[in-house]
């Protein structure tokens, strides 16, 4: 089974025909984060200040401890589990670049200048929308005027 990852137009999770429940904005806006930067181990403490600027130290480490617990949440009930995916410890949090996943993303990047028509439309149909549409982190809106 492969999880799919839909960051194009708006956010979604899907496994097989199934939607993996993440309403958490900033969760969502974390895993995108996690995701599109896979196999790099990220500083819980650059995390926590990326995704919360404005908020103290304290409370930032707490605000992603949270938004962490609705990731795992989301794989609950789910035939895969979170542990596939990220790999978390006391410093840092990995997205497993080597993990079964689908991310509609990376599919519009590995567009070959020289693909067929075929697989044009297909890239074309795939794209949902502009880059998570309606989250303000400064994180995305630098990745998606790139």
């Amino acid at each position: 089974m492969t999880l799919k990852i839909f960051l194009l137009g708006q956010f979604n999770l899907r496994v097989d025909d199934r939607s993996l429940v993440l309403p958490s904005r900033t969760a969502q806006s974390l895993l995108a984060y996690l995701v599109l930067n896979a196999s790099v181990a990220h500083r819980r403490e650059i995390l926590a200040a990326l995704l919360w600027p404005g908020a103290t130290d304290s409370n930032a480490r707490g605000y992603l401890r949270q938004a962490l617990w609705r990731i795992r949440k989301a794989f609950a009930g789910s035939p895969l589990t979170w542990q596939e995916y990220l790999h978390i410890n006391d410093i840092t949090i990995t997205f497993d670049a080597k993990s079964d996943y689908w991310l509609d993303a990376s599919m519009l990047l590995q567009t070959a200048t020289n693909a067929s028509t075929e697989e044009i439309m297909a890239i074309v149909n795939l794209y949902g929308g502009e880059l998570l549409p309606g989250f303000y982190e400064d994180w995305i809106i630098i990745r998606s005027n790139l």
